[in-house]
């Protein structure tokens, strides 16, 4: 590692909650504090320049064969890469939205290449750090933060007025919802006006329903989202969970949110929450059933010095245990673990036949066709990938289609800001005190 603040590189399929929360926020608050310079780019802009540029090189969810040409020029150069995993990949369910792509064989066969060329794989669950220990045994399981510099103080009193239960995701489409859906339905029923029931990012399920349930539209960019959906003045959080392979590797955002924000939460009865929730105490744990759920929740609204103690010991174990600034140094100290391992050119990895190995300069995307730098063959490449993208929309449907355009145009206008954060002259302007990144 050199003397001066070491170069790392994220390169990033997308800013969705998974990537912003463990990848870009640390990385753009160490490069603010001084301790590293970043650069944070989207896999399907990333050229040779970077890559060259980079000492470390992050990755996270990336599972796209178009681009195994990336990765093939990361090993070549011998640069070590973390790779980041917040998800069972290799066990997604059916229902699992866009994701579902994942499932493809070339794209697993992708996954498991970044698995086995990092220096370190980070998780978040034990079922996922025995899956990838299968595949390279430098896996590290550690914890998810939350950054409470977005959230406001705890309330000294609770205002008057109708308890407020709250629902979050960033599906639109949430089968999860069908665990607690009749349990929700008959409480709206039965409490009426004494109660508020909000969905965050997700339609209603059609059951609940009544002029006290409210919808709120699904926020792109995360910190945004978490500091309005902290400031919402929520009493009690619903975070249902199957017990399978893939939902018990996930990370419990559900308990660190809702604890950050002072809400007193529900949690299904799942390893991924019984290991930080003490029943009773920073939470209910309840059994995925119309029972569990109902008696859950009628507890909470009953039982208003209840409601009240859970919150508090929440917020206080969330901040102990998950605060944004102790991610941060961990994070650090894992990229000065990977530098300060000595590395050469890695064994070669030769992507598909039909791509060409090799990377661009960095005003060249990185496509399918990476190194390829005949104007015939850019023109070539685009027209094919507006063909597909096309292709997509139109199987998508109207409103699929639009969100999917939404989440482009919201990343593509996110990267360009993150580029100007971290060059020399945004640099410059951000080393002023602040309290939150954005």
């Amino acid at each position: 590692m050199t003397a001066t603040r070491p170069r790392i590189l994220a390169i990033l399929p997308g800013f969705i909650p998974s990537t912003m929360i463990t990848v870009v926020k640390p990385l753009l608050n160490l490069h603010r504090a001084g301790r590293i310079r970043a650069r944070i780019v989207l896999e399907s802009q990333a050229g040779r320049g970077d890559i060259e540029w980079a000492e470390a090189i992050v990755f996270c969810r990336n599972t796209e064969p178009r681009l195994a040409p990336l990765l093939a020029a990361v090993r070549s150069r011998g640069t070590p890469l973390i790779y980041d995993l917040d998800d069972n990949l290799f066990e997604l369910p059916p229902n699992c939205g866009d994701t579902s792509r994942v499932r493809e064989a070339s794209r697993q066969a992708m996954l498991e290449e970044y698995l086995r060329s990092a220096a370190l794989v980070r998780v978040y669950a034990p079922p996922l750090a025995q899956r990838v220990a299968a595949l390279n045994p430098r896996v590290a399981q550690i914890f998810a933060p939350v950054d409470l510099s977005l959230v406001p103080p705890p309330r000294e009193t609770r205002p008057p007025g109708p308890v407020k239960i709250v629902y979050a995701t960033s599906r639109t489409q949430d089968a999860l919802c069908d665990i607690f859906q009749p349990a929700l339905a008959q409480v709206a029923s039965r409490y009426g006006d004494r109660i508020e029931i909000h969905f965050w990012g997700c339609r209603r399920p059609a059951s609940v329903a009544g002029r006290n349930v409210h919808c709120h539209g699904l926020i792109y960019q995360y910190d945004r989202y978490l500091r309005c959906f902290s400031r919402g003045g929520y009493d009690i959080g619903l975070a249902p969970l199957p017990d399978d392979a893939f939902y018990r590797s996930k990370t419990n955002n559900k308990f660190r949110e809702y604890g950050a924000s002072g809400i007193a939460g529900i949690y299904s009865n799942n390893e991924v929450y019984s290991h930080c929730v003490e029943h009773e105490v920073s939470g209910l744990l309840v059994a995925n059933t119309t029972e569990g759920w109902l008696r859950a929740l009628g507890r909470l609204i009953e039982d208003g010095p209840l409601r009240t103690r859970i919150q508090r010991q929440a917020r206080e174990y969330v901040r102990e245990h998950y605060a944004q600034e102790k991610f941060e140094q961990l994070f650090l100290e894992q990229l000065q673990g990977v530098l300060n391992v000595p590395t050469g050119p890695a064994r070669a990895f030769s992507p598909q036949p039909t791509m060409q190995a090799g990377c661009a300069g960095r005003a060249e995307s990185a496509g399918p066709a990476i190194g390829q730098t005949a104007v015939p063959g850019l023109f070539r490449r685009f027209f094919a990938q507006t063909r597909r993208s096309l292709g997509t929309l139109q199987r998508l449907g109207p409103r699929r289609a639009w969100t999917a355009l939404s989440w482009f145009a919201s990343d593509r206008c996110f990267a360009a800001w993150l580029s100007w954060q971290l060059s020399d002259s945004g640099t410059r302007r951000l080393r002023q005190p602040q309290s939150h990144t954005r």
